[in-house]
């Protein structure tokens, strides 16, 4: 989990840095949270196959060294990217419920 406080400068917000993904699979997910102010934030939660996957594809995530990434999942007035829309919030617990089918159900924040 990575996460950014409302004390965070509102460019950075949407951004993290430094994610380690020497091997990816199915079930290794990471989830983000930035805080919009002290009392309400956004997350998403994104398979590590799908970060490098997007990773090959798309500028807004830059491969580093000894299989860093970074990712930049709102803009830098922290308005959510759209193409990570289907990961943010409900929905990409919706993913991880999807992968667990019905051996676990995680709660969805409120």
């Amino acid at each position: 989990m990575k996460a950014r406080t409302s004390s965070c400068i509102i460019k950075d917000r949407g951004f993290f840095s430094n994610l380690k993904i020497h091997t990816p699979r199915d079930n290794y997910y990471f989830i983000f949270y930035s805080a919009i102010d002290e009392e309400t934030g956004t997350y998403w939660v994104i398979p590590s196959k799908i970060i490098i996957e997007i990773a090959c594809k798309r500028s807004s995530i830059c491969i580093l060294k000894n299989g860093k990434y970074n990712v930049r999942l709102a803009n830098e007035k922290f308005n959510p990217i759209d193409r990570f829309e289907e990961y943010r919030d409900t929905k990409g617990f919706d993913l991880i419920n999807a992968f667990l089918g019905e051996r676990v159900q995680l709660l969805h924040p409120e």
